[in-house]
């Protein structure tokens, strides 16, 4: 009768699944659980999400002994601590030569939180900005002037850096200009009159 042992042979294949499957185990419950926990996490709002508001306003220009609508004009909202990486003739986006499509001035403008758009039949605008922020508005009308061009030292130096030549964007229009403070999402600029002459 053969002698009975008390030791049990195991394959060292068997050993060596065995380990192979500890090893295993944990990176996959790890992996399981990243996946549920980021599957289930509310989402997160993006480093590069940017806040917009809306500005609006109607255009208005003397005429004669009245005041009309100014259907045309070119609004342009942008921050006042604008810079480009080049000043950009600013033909293309004057009343009578507006080029609405693939514009790279215009994207531009974009990019730096701003905005331009002209004013339709009624005078009325509305354009997206980028947020709350001072802003320098210009209006440029449809209406023509023999005057010459008269910018105070603060305006020339804001739009100096932006556009060249400066005198491409008023083109003998008569024009308005001023800054304004946008502090919510939305910014009503009431009836815009034209009051100065290029």
């Amino acid at each position: 009768m053969p002698e009975l042992n008390d030791r049990v042979v195991v394959s060292r294949r068997i050993i060596y699944t065995q380990i192979g499957l500890l090893a295993v185990l944990p990176a996959t419950c790890f992996i399981l659980g990243w996946m549920m926990g980021h599957l289930t996490a509310p989402p997160k709002e993006s480093d590069n999400s940017r806040k917009f508001a809306t500005a609006s306003g109607v255009v208005l220009r003397p005429e004669g002994d009245k005041t009309v609508v100014d259907a045309g004009a070119t609004v342009l909202l942008i921050p006042v601590n604008t810079e480009f990486s080049q000043r950009w003739d600013p033909s293309s986006i004057h009343p009578t030569s507006f080029q609405p499509l693939n514009n790279p001035l215009i994207a531009a403008i974009q990019d730096a939180g701003g905005g331009v758009v002209r004013t339709i039949d009624d005078g009325s605008f509305r354009l997206q900005i980028g947020g709350p922020g001072q802003y320098w508005l210009i209006v440029i009308s449809t209406a023509p002037t023999q005057q010459k061009l008269e910018l105070n030292r603060v305006e020339t130096a804001a739009l100096s850096r932006l556009f060249l030549p400066l005198e491409d964007l008023f083109e003998q229009r008569k024009f308005l200009m001023t800054s304004v403070q946008v502090t919510g999402d939305r910014k009503d600029l009431g009836q815009l009159s034209i009051n100065r002459s290029n």
